[in-house]
């Protein structure tokens, strides 16, 4: 049997999720909009009296350790003319914002692996890297 060599919560009370879910300042139906589950779980959740197991409780420890975390997964206001959205799948992998005429594009990537994001290891593609992103990944010259 392969040896455990993480020291996570296996267990959490309602009052982890109530504290935590307010310390992030989310309505229940928002929390539960977040993490992927409906808002009677959390309800039942925030409302049990017993102890708290499965996956929830991994989640609730990293949301309540990690006070950045939920920066990973925000969505910046759009602040330029054009907004892309680079995916693997359904997953949203980076986010490209340009203005074409001002040769000027920002990006967040919400991925780690370099393999999935628009442009690798690059974190401040200049506006040049931009259009040959577009011609080598969006319309190659080879396309009909």
């Amino acid at each position: 049997m392969k040896e455990n060599k993480y020291v996570l919560p296996n267990k959490i009370t309602s009052e982890d999720i109530k504290r935590v879910r307010r310390k992030l300042k989310f309505s229940q139906r928002e929390f539960a909009k977040f993490i992927n589950v409906s808002k009677p779980t959390v309800e039942r959740w925030e409302s049990c009296e017993k102890e708290i197991t499965g996956p929830i409780c991994m989640i609730i420890y990293m949301l309540d350790n990690d006070p950045n975390y939920l920066d990973r997964f925000f969505v910046p206001s759009k602040e330029l003319p054009l907004r892309l959205f680079y995916m693997y799948k359904d997953m949203v992998c980076t986010l490209i914002d340009v203005d074409e005429q001002k040769k000027i594009i920002k990006i967040k990537n919400f991925v780690d692996d370099p393999m999935y994001r628009a442009f690798g290891i690059n974190e401040k593609p200049t506006f040049e890297d931009y259009k040959e992103f577009l011609k080598s990944r969006c319309s190659p010259e080879t396309r009909d």
